[in-house]
């Protein structure tokens, strides 16, 4: 018999995982016996800041704006004050994408923590808090550039962007 292991995103409905995972966290039924590693890619947002912005972007108010308008006005106030997500902060600049501008860059950061490298790791967290054995999130550190990328002035060979194809390494942490 095999291990039942989604390594990419928990697929549901089936004999291993038979109802959506945040309604069993509800429920109190969490289905210990199924190991699950959720993962994320690095630029996760990179696609959606290439498609917003396929151009560099030269002023930072053009960045909060779009902010602004993805996450709330709340949301985009409270990511201002954190250094690391500051475009114009050059400690910040170590998280540039090679041959991106710091202003998109920093906006694939923030985009990609924020809608979901965190809420997996929150998950993960609480799935492993509720009584599951075996739970791991993972990064995709490498992969292929998804059709839909290709063109793009982000999503390009050794940036990971959403619905790239996961062909390298997955850094993965335990829970």
């Amino acid at each position: 018999m095999t291990s039942s292991l989604s390594v990419l995103r928990p697929t549901t409905s089936t004999p291993s995982l038979q109802a959506d995972l945040s309604r069993s966290i509800s429920d109190g039924q969490i289905p210990n016996h199924v190991p699950l590693l959720i993962t994320t890619l690095r630029e996760e947002a990179g696609a959606l800041v290439q498609n917003l912005f396929p151009e560099p972007i030269s002023d930072p108010a053009i960045a909060r704006a779009a902010l602004q308008s993805l996450l709330g006005a709340e949301n985009a106030q409270a990511l201002s004050a954190v250094p690391e997500y500051d475009p114009t902060n050059r400690s910040s600049t170590s998280m540039i994408l090679p041959g991106v501008d710091e202003i998109r860059s920093t906006l694939v950061r923030i985009l990609t923590d924020g809608v979901w490298r965190c809420p997996s790791r929150d998950f993960a967290e609480r799935w492993k808090k509720a009584g599951a054995k075996d739970v791991w999130v993972g990064e995709w550190t490498k992969g292929n550039t998804y059709a839909s990328n290709e063109g793009g002035s982000i999503c390009r060979n050794g940036v990971v962007c959403h619905e790239a194809s996961r062909t390298g390494l997955c850094r993965k942490d335990t829970h």
